[in-house]
């Protein structure tokens, strides 16, 4: 739970974080039994930069707990003044702050603005 989201968890239908309020980096694996075949566990060996590679940040996607693109990784930009531009049953979309980022090698960070820093490449950015 992030503290400074104001929407609980609940019905993504009721436009509340049905998952959580970070999202994981879909370059990771999925967690899901069924995604597994197409979206296997990603092994460490394949994290060349563990350093830069993003393994979770603050999400908007209120109907997901992944993201995969940039688009998808900067509507989280709750911190440093954003504001909430719009929300629906999906998304709840934050423009104008930053986002905090968690690294696989474990350090945090935030990336201002990311809808403007953050390309589709860097999302994968730190793997093979």
């Amino acid at each position: 739970v992030c503290p400074s989201e104001s929407t609980p968890w609940g019905a993504y239908g009721d436009q509340k974080f049905a998952y959580t309020h970070y999202g994981r980096n879909y370059n990771t694996g999925s967690l899901k039994d069924s995604d597994q075949a197409s979206n296997p566990a990603i092994k460490q060996g394949r994290i060349v930069k563990p350093s830069i590679f993003k393994a979770n940040m603050d999400n908007g996607r209120v109907a997901s707990f992944q993201f995969r693109y940039a688009s998808e990784a900067s509507p989280g930009q709750r911190h440093n003044g954003g504001k909430m531009t719009s929300i629906s049953t999906y998304t709840k979309t934050y423009r104008g702050g930053a986002s905090n980022i968690g690294f696989y090698d474990g350090h945090v960070d935030k990336i201002d603005k990311p809808d403007i820093a953050l390309t589709n490449a860097m999302i994968s950015e730190g793997r093979k």
